[in-house]
């Protein structure tokens, strides 16, 4: 029986980008790997497209985590381990937290995707504002027939750095990555529909991360 790990991509990521160089790695080192898209994203059903739910989004760890201990019939189900890159750690995490058959978790470059309030410092009126903001554009998607999404990424990649937008350091780095052709894919446009941030707003993926104890969690940075 081999030990087997899941590999969450990156938040709007896909799995042929960064979790598939981590799958083949751990494979060539003797584990079981799998990983995927989230829902609504990628290959993965869901309609409408690109919403992201964090909900659903650690969920989809631990149903990962199903299908390697029922199907994956030489996998021993007493060593399953995750691993969470960037946006898609935190929803590791959550899932660790209450699936107790993660006996590990390894984050790589984690970033909480809904710690929204921190990351962008609002005032109470300002987060009202957002709230009241993303509320009444559900209306217009309702009414327009489909969610209002705005892409990060072109659907084609650039050919070079020259090409990038002038935007700060640490969003050329995000986009140096996924805007060029080495890390491109077509199914990863970077974000996820506008009232997406609604779900961040009422979920908090770490708020339980103490109860993973005492499996072993490793953070890299």
């Amino acid at each position: 029986m081999a030990p087997a790990i899941v590999i969450g991509a990156p938040y709007g990521s896909t799995k042929e980008q960064a979790a598939a160089i981590y799958a083949n790695t751990f494979a060539q080192l003797g584990f079981v790997t799998l990983t995927f898209d989230q829902v609504y994203m990628g290959e993965s059903a869901g309609e409408p497209r690109h919403v992201a739910s964090p909900d659903l989004y650690a969920e989809s760890f631990s149903a990962a985590v199903d299908y390697l201990g029922t199907k994956a019939k030489h996998v021993n189900r007493e060593q399953i381990s995750v691993i969470g890159i960037s946006g898609g750690a935190g929803f590791a995490l959550s899932a660790a937290a209450v699936d107790t058959r993660i006996k590990s978790v390894v984050t790589i470059s984690m970033y909480d995707m809904t710690d929204i309030r921190e990351m962008a410092n609002l005032a109470p009126e300002q987060l009202f504002q957002l709230k009241d903001q993303l509320s009444r554009q559900r209306w217009d998607d309702f009414e327009n027939g489909q969610p209002d999404y705005h892409p990060s990424f072109p659907e084609e990649p650039y050919d070079s750095i020259d090409d990038l937008p002038n935007h700060d350091e640490l969003t050329n780095e995000w986009l140096r990555f996924y805007a060029l052709k080495r890390g491109f894919h077509p199914n990863a446009r970077g974000t996820a529909t506008t009232t997406s941030n609604l779900a961040m707003l009422e979920f908090s993926a770490l708020d339980y991360i103490k109860e993973i104890s005492p499996r072993p969690i490793l953070f890299i940075y």
